[in-house]
């Protein structure tokens, strides 16, 4: 190391410290040597220190703001965060020479030249289609082999829009690189007509990292697969989520989506739309399940999965691709573990002395540093959302004027989600008149979150009934119960545990009657074909698209032909799904108050932080049902209010009455008594 690059490192001053009283999280920092060390950026520092920050779409750079080291007296130790290496897209044609074939492999070598830096196989000119398995290997002097790919796969598959020719491997040092084809299962392909080596720079390039991510499968309506995916954290710089699927073959449209602002309520907004394919031949796979989108800013996302006729899509992981990513450079004096702190929202981004010597360090030699395990620092970590922060309470209200109440269960302080149900749905009005209030009678502030998945609900199976609207004479006739007679427009579905079938179905509903003598009329709403005829895949359903209809049941006729009747499973409801988030400040129960005409939507402060209050993880709840304790029953005439004062009114009125009454009859009474 030369004198003056020891002396700029002197110009390092590390300041005494006792602790970062706002930090949430500690890892110890175990140096790989004394003197210059490189620690990589993991996910869990993504997930709990301040975002990176991404000039470039294609690598991450600035930010982690808030993190700090500390040498073990307490002294604070300067970094530097550094980006990744731009991308260097330099190509090398080789020449081809050829190789001995055997029964069961083929190939071809190829030579560079001379010996290069590369780490990068692109085939062009091979005859299409094919898929074949392979071996690459490299060599400097075409006696002594490196593998550089024990088994991989390339492709050309025009009528399934599947095409990889390149194969990626670890950079070295190589003249000479050889292919060797698998043909024991696979027809024998004509060598390419040209080969190109990618020169990898002097710079390592970053990894591609992957991250498996927890997910589950959500309702959804026919022909969709819908899955919530969990991220380690929020903002994080995610380029692409990689699915990996059951075999078979795959063509089907999937989209990403995360909710975010819009307007006054939260909605699912599109990060990215891709087309995964998949397809099999000869015991090899070629796929592109890989779905490129924009950085979220949440903690979750939902991937939606377009099935059209075919079953719902096995989904058995998904991995998430991050950005190249950044490493920090700090100097060790004794080679002594280091402890971190991040998570504390209000710290600054440091400036360290340090930043002289930024461009010298990638020409020294450096240590490899690592972490340890994350530590919450507890006893002095702030929530990540608080009272002071966030709106928690807002305007009093009469919970005596809304003419249902119902009871949210107490919970543990923080982001909390709610869960809208169809009762809410059917007895608000667009809920627009829904509060939630406190135990003093103030208002919960909320926003309203319209989810990208329906609300599904199970309904009573279909009853047989006679005849009562024009069908086909050899028609089934059933009653379908929906659970409220004032739903928003859903759709209705039915299914059928049979598999060979064709038959015409018709669903209608009899409208209320208008005046006290017009007849109801009756309205159809669908009358289409059902048919399936594949033994070994289950029957598609039959979906309805319901209007906003004030009706409690629904007329189901089946044209059964010659037939035995269909045999129907249980049919569902899918509703609109919503979720109102708000900041519980205690832990106490709360109510769900709704059913109040002369309110209007309700305007908060807490939409100006939607984008925090998305940030984080929220706990779900369901409120208690309207049959349960603590629910204010509808009036059949006016408010809860009204009633009682007109009920006190007519007691006063019957008590003057009788006092009147008295007065008339006590004196008569008195005069036929006396002498």
């Amino acid at each position: 190391m030369s004198t003056r690059w020891i002396a700029l490192l002197s110009l390092v001053i590390a300041v005494p410290v006792s602790a970062l009283p706002g930090s949430r999280w500690e890892r110890v920092v175990t140096p790989g040597g004394a003197g210059p060390n490189r620690l990589p950026v993991d996910v869990p520092l993504l997930a709990g220190a301040r975002p990176l920050r991404t000039p470039d779409a294609a690598v991450a750079g600035e930010g982690l703001d808030d993190l700090r080291l500390f040498d073990p007296s307490g002294r604070e130790i300067a970094y530097l965060v550094i980006p990744p290496p731009a991308a260097v897209d330099q190509w090398q044609l080789g020449s081809l020479l050829p190789v001995g074939a055997t029964d069961d492999t083929s190939g071809f070598e190829i030579d560079l030249g001379q010996a290069r830096r590369v780490d990068r196989l692109r085939m062009n000119g091979i005859k299409a289609p094919f898929l074949k398995r392979l071996r690459l290997e490299g060599s400097g002097d075409r006696a002594h082999w490196t593998v550089l790919v024990d088994d991989g796969t390339v492709f050309d598959l025009p009528a399934e829009s599947l095409r990889r020719t390149t194969l990626d491997f670890a950079p070295g040092e190589f003249q000479y690189l050889r292919v060797t084809w698998d043909d024991r299962n696979s027809a024998v392909v004509a060598a390419p007509q040209t080969v190109e080596a990618h020169l990898a720079g002097a710079a390592l390039p970053p990894p591609v990292e992957f991250v498996d991510l927890a997910f589950e499968r959500r309702a959804s309506e026919p022909g969709k697969s819908r899955f919530r995916v969990h991220l380690p954290g929020t903002h994080l710089p995610i380029v692409a989520l990689d699915l990996v699927c059951a075999g078979g073959h795959v063509r089907r449209t999937a989209q990403v989506t995360e909710p975010r602002l819009s307007g006054s309520e939260v909605a699912p907004v599109a990060l990215g739309s891709h087309t995964l394919q998949r397809a099999e031949r000869d015991g090899l796979v070629a796929a592109d399940l890989r779905i490129p989108i924009t950085r979220p800013s949440g903690a979750e996302v939902d991937l939606v999965v377009d099935d059209d006729n075919n079953p719902p899509l096995d989904v058995l992981a998904v991995r998430a691709q991050l950005t190249p990513l950044p490493w920090i450079y700090f100097e060790s004096a004794a080679g002594d573990s280091l402890v971190a702190h991040y998570g504390d929202p209000s710290l600054a981004a440091p400036h360290y002395d340090l930043e002289a010597v930024r461009d010298a360090v990638g020409r020294v030699p450096l240590a490899n540093a690592r972490w340890g395990e994350v530590r919450s620092v507890t006893a002095t970590a702030p929530t990540p959302l608080t009272s002071e922060a966030v709106p928690a309470r807002g305007a009093p209200l009469d919970p005596k004027t809304f003419t249902f109440s119902r009871v949210i269960p107490a919970g543990a302080p923080g982001l909390t989600a709610l869960l809208v149900d169809a009762a809410m749905l059917a007895h608000s009005r667009n809920l627009h008149d829904v509060r939630i209030a406190d135990g003093k009678g103030f208002q919960v502030p909320y926003v309203v979150e319209r989810m990208s998945e329906p609300l599904s609900i199970d309904l009573p199976l279909p009853e047989a009934v006679a005849s009562s609207t024009p069908a086909p004479p050899h028609a089934s006739h059933y009653r379908v119960q929906l659970p409220f007679d004032s739903l928003p427009p859903a759709q209705l579905v039915l299914s059928t545990r049979a598999r060979i079938f064709d038959r015409f179905v018709g669903v209608t509903a009899e409208l209320p009657r208008v005046d006290g003598r017009s007849a109801p009329g009756a309205i159809s709403l669908a009358v289409r074909r059902w048919r399936h005829a594949d033994r070994d895949q289950p029957a598609p359903d039959f979906v309805v698209a319901l209007p906003g209809l004030n009706v409690a049941t629904l007329q189901l006729w089946i044209d059964e032909g010659d037939n035995s009747p269909l045999p129907l499973e249980t049919p569902r409801l899918l509703l609109p799904g919503y979720r109102l988030r708000f900041f519980r400040d205690g832990a106490d129960a709360l109510s769900l108050l709704y059913g109040a005409r002369q309110l209007g939507a309700p305007q908060y402060d807490l939409a100006l932080l939607a984008s925090q209050v998305l940030g984080v993880g929220a706990t779900e709840v369901v409120a208690l049902d309207e049959g349960s304790g603590g629910v204010v029953p509808p009036a059949e005439h006016g408010t809860l209010t009204e009633q009682r004062v007109f009920w006190v009114a007519l007691i006063a009125a019957v008590v003057a009455l009788l006092a009147v009454t008295a007065r008339l009859i006590l004196p008569s009474g008195r005069a036929n008594v006396d002498p």
